[in-house]
This record gives structure tokens, sequence and C-alpha cells, in this order.
């Protein structure tokens, strides 16, 4: 647990003098780890990213992330697989986040400060959750979701907060909602 407060907050950073994005590796979440207990609450993360995994790397754990920022990564700043869950709530994010993994991540209240070389790549099912109740900022007209693959089973809704680079055939299929068909809601 990494438990700070808006008045105390935790800073997980670099040692060098003259720290430079992916100074270190980050943090990482494997899963060994007891999602119930595992917290970082009004930290900073910066400066992390050091190989190719983000600078918080979650491989089948479910963390709860609330009010933290990471920044000066040198590539996602959040980085899943495997079978994940978990929250992530309230935080900022100056790259985007690399979502391709099993389960569900409830993100609510977020900024994506978009980062073109790192943007938001995940699996179709997953869209609708990282879009609906966050906000992107530096969206510019090569800002986009990269959308890899995957189907949705769950209705869901697609905003446009942010241009959505398809490069799958996602499947659309299920009987989730009141009315027993799963739909997707794309808004003009």
């Amino acid at each position: 647990k990494a438990q700070g407060t808006s008045s105390e907050p935790i800073l997980f950073t670099s040692n060098a003098a003259s720290p430079a994005a992916g100074d270190w590796y980050g943090l990482r979440f494997l899963a060994t780890t007891d999602a119930a207990s595992t917290v970082l609450a009004h930290c900073t993360v910066q400066y992390a990213g050091y190989g190719n995994a983000g600078s918080i790397y979650i491989n089948g754990a479910s963390p709860t992330l609330n009010s933290t920022t990471v920044e000066n990564s040198s590539n996602y700043a959040l980085y899943y697989t495997g079978t994940v869950g978990g929250s992530v709530s309230n935080c900022t994010l100056d790259s985007g986040v690399h979502l391709l993994a099993a389960g569900s991540v409830d993100f609510s209240g977020n900024t994506f400060n978009q980062n073109n070389a790192y943007p938001t790549t995940t699996y179709s099912h997953h869209v609708g959750h990282i879009v609906n109740d966050n906000t992107f900022t530096n969206v510019d007209g090569d800002s986009y979701i990269d959308v890899v693959g995957g189907n949705i089973t769950q209705d869901a809704s697609w905003t446009d907060a942010i241009p959505y680079l398809i490069r799958c055939s996602p499947t659309i299929q299920g009987t989730d909602g009141t009315d027993g068909i799963t739909t997707l809601t794309l808004e003009p």
C-alpha cells in the first residue's frame, strides 16, 4: 500500500542528478499481489519506463490506483497484460495505456495527456471503459486510440473524445442489457 494524501503525497522518482524519462523500470504488480491490499493513492511516478513495459506494469494483478500521476514516462503510463482487474480513478497519465489483457479495469475521472508516440492501445471490449467518464487532452490530428482486436459482449458507447484507429474486425455479440441485445453506440 502506498496511500498518501493530497497534502502528503508519495513520490516515486529517479535518483539521477538530472532525471530523464526511463531512468528506472517503474512499479510492477504481478499475479501474486493481493488485490485487496494493492493500492496507490495520491502518488506520483516520475521518469520511469526503462525497457518496454510501461511506468506501472500490471501482469495478472488487480491494483487500485487513485489520484495518482504518472509523468515523464519513456513509454506507456500503464501497461496491462494477463488477466487483470482493479480500478484507475482520478489519475493523470502523461501517455497512453497498453491494455491488451483479459478481465476488466474500471476507469473513471482520469485525464489522459495524449502522447502520440504511446497512444492508448486496447482490445475493443475495453474501449467503452476507457473513453467514458475520462478526459483526453493534447488531442491533435495525429491522436487516436489504437483498437487491435476483441469481441464486444457488453453494451458500450464510444464517445467522440478522441478518434479511433480500428485495426481489427470487432464482433458485437451477446445478450447484454435490458433489451437482451448487446449494443455498441458510436457518438458522432
